[in-house]
């Protein structure tokens, strides 16, 4: 912008802001009045579309007319912004400065619990004044940059959002002045965010501009903090601001006009701020005081870049007719885990659009005539790890596909990280989708307990996979110190409160990792078990009698429900995995041609073969033996963690008194309403079935859930757990 025409509109921001606080403060009162005068008992009477319409009211009022000796005290805010006419564009951007101004108010005695939602609606106010998609408010010291609150958002920003490390990279070119557009002192543009690791931006960013606006804090003497605070408006670039358009200062003059109260506000609030990030005390329920408290919980996604969309699109049609919940529960594998360390990457970017779907779906309301998502919704969901969340399972050289669940005969890496090395491509996932600090949660190997106090609720999350390793990413564990602090903990708390344990593996999975060791497409864990029962037979006979009867069903696609083909689990595994629009011919034979490929196939042809020699020549084969071996000590390995995991959990019940327990890992129902133990079926399930009156084929789309409502009884609380299964989508 041209120097001269710059210090003319500083100058004119400066001298008019006076007359922009007078205008908003009348109108403050005008519309208070009015809500006096008219005995209205709104729940929100600050909503946007209330406010347009008092400000188009008081516009017309504000008109001489032929009452020419009567001075409408608002007149002067009116032709002071120079409205001959009022747009709908001028009464949305009054509509905001108005919330804003309201909101600067209600932050002078707001309680400390209330202060996340109270700054939200300050973003809001600002977002809406700038005409921007987003709006952020950042702290900045040298070893810190977090996100303190942010407006809401509506489904086209879903994907967009500013996590605390892109807006770290954005403050930090703002500061060492890296080519980023100065439109005038203290007014900054910069398009597009740069990725932390010096790759192109992501996709989501390209098309996305910034305007940066530093609101100073100062300590008692008057000087400059060390700690700042920024705010950061959003817009996609085809609605960007022009840094030669006199509209961007004046826009940057109706969102500062109350810079001073907003500091002031930020000195006093700071702190109280940044310890909400931390904790969960402050979120209140959705549910209506008195029903039960809402669990929606799910397990297993397995997103892929290839089936996130239809992932997606199914969760628009899902009916939720149980809601409104307070919680979003997700138990472990939210991503394909077996992948290339791109192919990761990329599948846990996809896992984060399916989770905002779905959370925009479960908490979205209209505001204003617009849809949109309150930012609690990141307090509100938990997430623990699962085995598929083990970064190290891309180490694994297998040939298997993305729907086995464990370590099939893959080759082990031959080095291991660090403990949480093992879950870095989750680490970042979490911390980018819900913006959390995550230090003391890799600090405590992915344990964790949320405590939610206005509810009355504890989550006690733990890491079921920290002791994953290449050679056995599916090891169990349960980590007996923590559940031993948390013992400690938490007994001295006051009973009335629900204790819900979360794991990927729940206490009844049965550990078994020889079935591990050998799952596959076209194996299923019933073969599995009667191969290792078949190898503990103690006669050679009758291990060879059981091992050939094996065989034989393997050969002959056995292990299905139903008379039709397409009831065959495996026959589902080829049809998906060829996306086939038709039933090929001769499609057993394909299937048993694959199976024949598999490890188990080949070690059971050779044990057979083995077993029709003398003994003395089997007992002298090394590969023979070691099979064997390899066997029972895997099955004593189970075992031992079997037991060990029971044995922490069961600690864990006697001193808590779990009031329930959700997991998932097993990809199926299972309901153990006597102990309230609840395994949740994987979320997304693809079946192929055959159209009515055609030899067409067609995929349907299911998503499964449980909704776990809480309850206080007399003496105890009561727990309601019901599982929904929706068929939500056909391609």
């Amino acid at each position: 912008m041209d120097n001269g025409l710059d210090r003319m509109y500083r100058s004119m921001i400066l001298e008019n802001t006076r007359l922009l606080v007078k205008g908003l403060e009348r109108l403050h009162q005008a519309y208070d009045l009015e809500q006096v005068r008219n005995h209205q008992q709104l729940e929100n009477p600050w909503q946007m579309d209330k406010l347009r319409q008092f400000i188009k009211t008081s516009y017309q009022n504000s008109r001489d007319g032929e009452k020419f000796l009567y001075q409408n005290p608002n007149a002067e805010l009116f032709r002071f912004r120079k409205l001959s006419s009022l747009q709908k564009e001028d009464a949305t951007c009054l509509s905001g400065m108005l919330l804003l101004y309201h909101q600067l108010q209600v932050l002078e005695g707001i309680p400390v619990d209330q202060l996340s939602d109270a700054y939200e609606t300050l973003c809001n106010s600002i977002r809406i004044i700038q005409g921007a998609d987003m709006c952020y408010l950042v702290f900045r010291r040298q070893t810190d940059t977090r996100i303190l609150c942010a407006s809401s958002v509506n489904r086209e920003c879903l994907d967009s959002q500013l996590g605390s490390r892109e807006a770290e990279k954005l403050l930090d070119r703002l500061v060492k002045n890296e080519e980023i557009q100065t439109i005038t002192e203290g007014v900054y543009l910069e398009n597009g965010v740069e990725v932390l690791d010096g790759r192109k931006p992501l996709e989501n960013w390209q098309d996305v501009q910034f305007l940066l606006l530093p609101i100073l804090l100062y300590d008692a003497q008057g000087a400059n903090r060390e700690e700042q605070t920024y705010l950061i408006c959003q817009r996609k670039i085809e609605n960007a601001w022009n840094p030669d358009s006199p509209n961007t200062l004046l826009r940057v003059r109706d969102t500062l006009f109350l810079r001073g109260q907003l500091a002031q506000a930020l000195m006093r609030d700071l702190y109280s701020l940044l310890a909400g990030l931390r904790e969960y005390r402050d979120i209140s329920r959705r549910s209506k005081e008195g029903d039960p408290l809402q669990i929606l919980h799910i397990s297993d996604l397995h997103v892929t870049e290839k089936n996130c969309q239809v992932i997606k699109k199914a969760i628009t049609r899902l009916k939720l007719e149980d809601g409104p919940f307070d919680f979003l529960v997700i138990t472990g594998d939210v991503a394909q885990g077996r992948s290339a360390a791109g192919d990761l990457e990329r599948h846990y970017d996809c896992a984060a659009e399916v989770i905002r779907a779905l959370a925009f779906r479960m908490w979205s309301e209209i505001e204003g005539g617009e849809q949109i998502l309150r930012q609690d919704w990141k307090r509100r969901t938990i997430i623990i790890p699962g085995n598929h969340d083990y970064a190290s399972m891309n180490e694994l050289e297998t040939q298997h596909g993305e729907n086995h669940r464990a370590s099939a005969g893959g080759r082990p890496a031959a080095k291991e990280g660090s403990a949480m090395a093992k879950f870095t491509y989750y680490i970042n996932f979490v911390r980018k989708l819900l913006d959390e600090d995550i230090g003391e949660l890799i600090d405590s190997n992915l344990n964790e307990v949320r405590r939610y106090d206005k509810m009355g609720v504890d989550f006690l999350c733990f890491n079921t996979s920290i002791m994953a390793n290449p050679a056995r990413n599916n090891k169990v564990h349960l980590d007996k110190d923590f559940a031993q602090q948390v013992i400690h903990r938490l007994t001295s708390e006051s009973k009335e409160r629900f204790l819900i344990f979360l794991g990927h593996h729940g206490p009844g999975y049965p550990v078994d990792y020889v079935s591990d060791e050998y799952l596959e497409r076209y194996i299923c864990r019933n073969i599995t078990k009667q191969y290792a029962e078949g190898i503990k037979k103690d006669l050679d006979s009758d291990r060879q009698l059981a091992l050939s009867q094996l065989k034989d069903s393997l050969e002959k696609l056995e292990y299905t429900s139903g008379k039709s083909l397409l009831d065959n689990d495996f026959i589902q595994v080829w049809l998906l995995e060829n996306e086939e629009k038709t039933l090929p011919d001769a499609i057993r034979n394909k299937v048993i041609r694959r199976r024949k490929k598999t490890r188990l196939y080949h070690e059971l042809t050779f044990l057979l073969e083995q077993l029709s020699r003398e003994e003395t020549e089997r007992s002298i084969n090394e590969r023979y033996q070691k099979i064997i071996a390899e066997i029972r000590r895997t099955e004593l390995l189970s075992q031992n963690d079997q037991q060990a995991y029971r044995m922490v959990f069961e600690q864990l019940n006697q001193g808590l008194a779990l009031t329930a327990c959700l997991s998932g890992h097993t990809h199926e129902w299972n309901m153990d309403r006597v102990r309230n133990h609840y395994v949740a079926k994987r979320f997304q399930w693809e079946r192929i079935e055959q159209k009515s009156g055609s030899d067409k084929l067609e995929r349907k789309i299911s998503l499964h859930y449980g909704v776990c409502k809480l309850t206080w009884g007399e003496e105890k609380p009561n727990v309601n757990y019901e599982q929904w299964d929706e068929d939500v989508l056909v391609t």
